[in-house]
Order: C-alpha cells, then sequence, then structure tokens
C-alpha cells in the first residue's frame, strides 16, 4: 500500500455545503467506481472522467468534481 494521505484541503466559498459534502462522502481507493460516481452525483458532484482501465493490470480510474468543482480521482 502507498503512503497515506498527510493533508487534503479543499477551498470553497461555502464552507457548509463543502463540509457536507466531505462528511457524507471521501473516497480515493474504492471497490466500485460506478457505485461511488452515482453517490458523488447524488450530493451534488458531477463526473468528470468516467470509469476508465489503466494499461497494464494496474486497474481502473475515474474522476469526479465536488459541488465547487474539485477534481477528486478514483481509483480501483
Amino acid at each position: 500500500m502507498g503512503a497515506p494521505v498527510a493533508f487534503f484541503e479543499v477551498i470553497s466559498d461555502d464552507p457548509e455545503r463543502a463540509r457536507k459534502f466531505y462528511s457524507e462522502k471521501i473516497y480515493m481507493r474504492v471497490d466500485d467506481l460506478g457505485t461511488c460516481l452515482d453517490r458523488a452525483e447524488r450530493l451534488g458532484g458531477r463526473r468528470m472522467v468516467p470509469p476508465t482501465d489503466l494499461p497494464g493490470d494496474l486497474g481502473r480510474f475515474a474522476i469526479f468534481a465536488d459541488p465547487d468543482g474539485n477534481a477528486v480521482g478514483l481509483w480501483s
């Protein structure tokens, strides 16, 4: 396993909205990209990159934007 996240900063002009979004969903490594993207959309985010296969045997990734437009990458 890689190094854990040591610092995570989100810039928002609506801190309460950001707090609500990230208190109900923040994922990095996930088992099911589609399920996580669906949940992000229900919470006000939007898909930026759909689940995409990585070359070789490296898994898949997807990217969504939070309600303020911050990109969040997912990997499985």
